[in-house]
């Protein structure tokens, strides 16, 4: 399209629209709208906080050092599985 005929093109458009919104505004009656009352049943959540306790001071003692187990796992690799 050239540049004239686009220009047309807006101007039609937007005088359909002008003129459709003028004819939907005839076609309304001037009235109030009243809609009834509606209830609406539900629970409130209770709100829900945490609290994160800091890490006490841990108190503990290390256990002694256990003699190597190297012989123990020898033993049971040169011994027959079954």
């Amino acid at each position: 399209m050239n540049r004239i005929n686009w220009m047309a093109f807006i101007i039609g458009s937007l005088l359909l629209a002008a003129l459709a919104t003028q004819v939907m505004a005839q076609g309304r009656r001037g009235g109030v709208l009243q809609l009834d009352e509606e209830k609406i049943k539900g629970e409130i959540e209770k709100p829900e906080a945490y609290y994160i306790l800091a890490p006490s001071n841990l108190t503990y003692q290390q256990t002694p050092p256990e003699a190597s187990f190297l012989a123990r796992l020898y033993e049971t690799v040169e011994k027959a599985p079954f």
